[in-house]
């Protein structure tokens, strides 16, 4: 096992979709899911203001420990995303992070519904990518999207990260999701996942314009929980929602 500290490595990678409100989302992400994996408790928050709570470097053995673990293990789930944003500047403790992340892909069998295992799944891939297998990442996430049998409840995820590859095919699913799903939580989720496709404003899929702005004004009015996302995210790409009421 490995000692070596990972530290956060956020880059653009050269892709269109991952732009700078992508990459502080994924900074403020970065920051929980390290906690998270250092935890005893994975619930446990560490305050930010408070001088004397300070979280311990993560280490590498730490998060081989946590992408060993099962799919369906939330703990998994974060490793899996921490993997692909992370360096510990040692190229063989790098190497084998890729290859555990590898690993996780492989070790879930898509014959079958994703069912709990989506998350872990979809961010396993996404970390494949940002560790240079974008083509395989494009690959995996089309074929997810593009198969109404394989639906999971992290389409909207794959969605937005096939758009942060530079491919935006995944609009169509990610409205869905937005539009139909009767939780709030996957409705915020999903309004997250539009930061990306910010940058396919104007674009047609399947007959559908990308509009990122009239998506944000619609679920303003959404119940107070996925309206606040909604202005929330609005913040973070610089759009002004004006004086779209919340409900109450």
């Amino acid at each position: 096992m490995s000692t070596a500290i990972c530290r956060i490595r956020l880059d653009v990678h050269g892709l269109s979709g991952r732009t700078r409100a992508v990459l502080d989302r994924e900074a403020q992400r970065y920051e929980a899911a390290v906690e998270q994996l250092q935890g005893d408790d994975p619930d446990e928050h560490i305050d930010p203001a408070d001088d004397e709570a300070e979280a311990a470097p993560l280490t590498a053995d730490v998060l081989l420990d946590a992408l060993g673990g099962p799919a369906a293990d939330g703990r998994t789930t974060v490793a899996a995303f921490v993997a692909g944003r992370c360096t510990t500047d040692d190229q063989t403790v790098d190497a084998t992070i890729r290859t555990a992340v590898d690993a996780l892909v492989s070790s879930v069998d898509r014959s079958e519904r994703l069912g709990p295992l989506a998350h872990t799944f979809v961010e396993a891939v996404m970390s494949l990518a940002l560790l240079g297998e974008p083509d395989t990442a494009v690959e995996l996430f089309t074929a997810q999207l593009s198969d109404p049998e394989s639906r999971s409840v992290a389409d909207s995820r794959a969605a937005g990260y096939l758009a942060q590859l530079g491919v935006a095919t995944g609009y169509p699913v990610l409205l869905k999701d937005l539009h139909q799903s009767r939780s709030a939580m996957v409705r915020m989720r999903s309004l997250e996942d539009l930061l990306p496709f910010a940058a396919f404003a104007g674009v047609q899929v399947d007959g559908t314009v990308v509009d990122v702005t009239a998506e944000l004004r619609l679920a303003a009015e959404d119940d107070p929980s996925v309206a606040g996302q909604a202005q929330r995210v609005a913040a973070m790409l610089g759009i002004d929602l004006g004086d779209v009421a919340i409900a109450t």
